[in-house]
């Protein structure tokens, strides 16, 4: 090589996006806002089957005991897919906006002292 004369790299060309990355950003929004719908009706079940059981009269009878489970287990299955649902929509919005914004787009992941660091540009 001539003195004087430094060789220089060229920078890679930004990445584009997936193409696939909006349609699943989509879905997962979709159906991450019905999961979590369906989770809060059943929370609604839960919490009237609880009503049933607190104002009843008499014996504690069979059907009292069955308004019970279906309270027990709606709220279970409530809650998990309310976590399910968020998580899915947050996902979801996050990779549309991902796929909408032009650009590069670096990711980086550091590991600390009992935590894990994140940062990038979008």
């Amino acid at each position: 090589m001539a003195e004087g004369v430094r060789q220089v790299r060229a920078a890679p060309p930004p990445r584009k996006s997936s193409p696939a990355l909006k349609p699943v950003g989509i879905a997962l929004l979709v159906s991450g806002r019905v999961l979590l719908a369906v989770g809060i009706g059943l929370g609604v079940v839960a919490t009237q089957s609880a009503r049933d059981v607190a104002t009843g009269s008499g014996e504690f009878s069979g059907r009292y005991a069955s308004r019970g489970a279906l309270g027990r287990d709606s709220m279970a299955a409530g809650i998990a897919l309310d976590v399910i649902g968020g998580v899915a929509a947050a996902a979801g919005a996050g990779l549309l906006g991902w796929s909408l914004r032009g650009g590069e787009r670096r990711v980086w992941l550091s590991p600390g002292v009992r935590t894990l660091w994140a940062g990038g540009t979008f």
